[in-house]
């Protein structure tokens, strides 16, 4: 049988093709996401009928002895004239794999995973499709470990380093919206783990040591003003900034800090939350924050305008 066809080659590509949906995920690039995502699943479902049977992953329709020797791994003696056409391998596509995994009784009948099929074949042959309301990495993910579970596949080892993000992903008794609270703090985490991984030794010690200020470009979009302090980032552990509504921070108690608190911002992990329920959700507790003096005085030289209040003694 062709090396393509066997389930070591498809069982590969899949693991391959997994990762790189996950990175695009992270990236926030849906295309290339279900893309990704709905090429790794087709061949992690062919990988699953070629170890049962290769002859599994031929079409319905007529074929040639020829296609139907070489699925069956039987080596062709006979020559074939020098002008004859070499006929192509051609397997069933993405729908019909399904169908046949279903049969099988290796995977439900979620209907939701031909959404991430059509999807995907929207995104290669017509452009993209919005998913709507649906938590396609979820779905991928979550069905995905049902097959190597057929396949006595263990998923840490498929998905590696993403595994977390992956189990935050499928976790059914988190809440959606703080399941995709979660999900943000663990890719942000990972993304940090891929960045340090190219810095030199003792590169990730300064980052976590080191202060970060809050780029501008994030304050002046608001006509609010804001109080900006310091508190750990729990994603990638280094100083992230949080922001605060100056005129409701007041004397920044812990209940003026819930109601007053806008957003933190990592700069070391990307991780941005926003509102009082983010944070809490990804374990920030603002009593945390380190803020400046909060007064006229104090917020003045943070902003770098201490120059306007020099007299107000």
């Amino acid at each position: 049988m062709d090396d393509a066809l066997s389930f070591e080659s498809l069982f590969a590509g899949a693991r391959k093709f997994a990762h790189l949906a996950v990175q695009a995920h992270v990236d926030g690039d849906e295309e290339v996401f279900v893309l990704h995502a709905g090429v790794s699943f087709e061949r992690l479902m062919k990988s699953a009928l070629a170890r049962a049977n290769p002859m599994l992953l031929m079409e319905s329709a007529k074929h040639s002895d020829e296609l139907l020797l070489r699925f069956a791994g039987v080596s062709r003696v006979k020559k074939v004239d020098a002008g004859a056409a070499f006929t192509d391998v051609r397997t069933i596509g993405a729908f019909d794999a399904l169908k046949r995994v279903r049969l099988a009784g290796w995977l439900s009948e979620h209907r939701e995973l031909e959404t991430l099929i059509a999807l995907r074949n929207g995104v290669a042959h017509l452009g993209h499709t919005s998913s709507g309301s649906a938590d396609i990495l979820a779905v991928f993910a979550r069905s995905t470990n049902t097959l190597l579970g057929h396949l006595d596949e263990t998923p840490g080892d498929y998905w590696s380093d993403w595994k977390r993000v992956i189990d935050v992903s499928i976790n059914e008794n988190i809440a959606k919206g703080d399941r995709e609270v979660r999900r943000r703090v663990e890719q942000a985490r990972r993304v940090f783990e891929l960045r340090v991984e190219k810095l030199p030794k003792g590169v990730l010690s300064s980052l976590r040591k080191g202060t970060h200020p809050i780029p501008l470009v994030e304050l002046s979009n608001h006509e609010t003003m804001f109080v900006v302090g310091d508190i750990e980032c729990p994603a990638c552990y280094c100083t992230a900034s949080i922001a605060f509504v100056d005129y409701l921070i007041g004397s920044g108690s812990h209940a003026e800090r819930l109601n007053s608190v806008s957003f933190l911002l990592c700069q070391a992990c990307k991780l941005k939350l926003q509102g009082a329920n983010e944070l809490d959700v990804a374990g920030v507790d603002v009593r945390w924050a380190k803020l400046p003096e909060i007064t006229l005085q104090g917020m003045a030289e943070f902003y770098g305008q201490s120059e306007k209040f020099e007299d107000l003694d």
